[in-house]
């Protein structure tokens, strides 16, 4: 909402679309080995860090669901399949073999 008169912004106001702030590029492909091969193939440099690969999960509405998990390895991303991927980025991972020694050095007990 902004003023019809910019001379007199208490006057009566303007609503609508006032600009574009940002633009995002969303590629709405299927999620298969073929379409992640020509768009991994289109990166801008042969090294993997030259591209970004993240998965999201979207609700049976076509919301997001929970937020974006960034995936290090194409061979990952590439050969698991949707849901064991995003249930293996999004699940926590604890060490749990850490000795009691490991825990007393971290503590101010001596």
């Amino acid at each position: 909402m902004r003023p019809v008169d910019k001379r007199n912004p208490n006057g009566p106001k303007e609503y609508g679309v006032i600009g574009i702030k940002d633009q995002t590029i969303q590629h709405d492909l299927a999620f298969t080995a073929e379409n992640l091969e020509s768009l991994y193939k289109m990166r801008p440099a042969k090294e993997a860090s030259s591209v970004t690969l993240i998965i999201r999960k979207l609700g049976y509405d076509g919301n997001p669901i929970g937020h974006p998990y960034h995936i290090e390895k194409y061979e990952d991303f590439a050969n698991r399949p949707f849901d064991e991927l995003y249930d293996f980025i999004s699940t926590p991972k604890y060490k749990l073999d850490r000795s009691h020694g490991d825990a007393l050095e971290a503590s101010h007990i001596k």
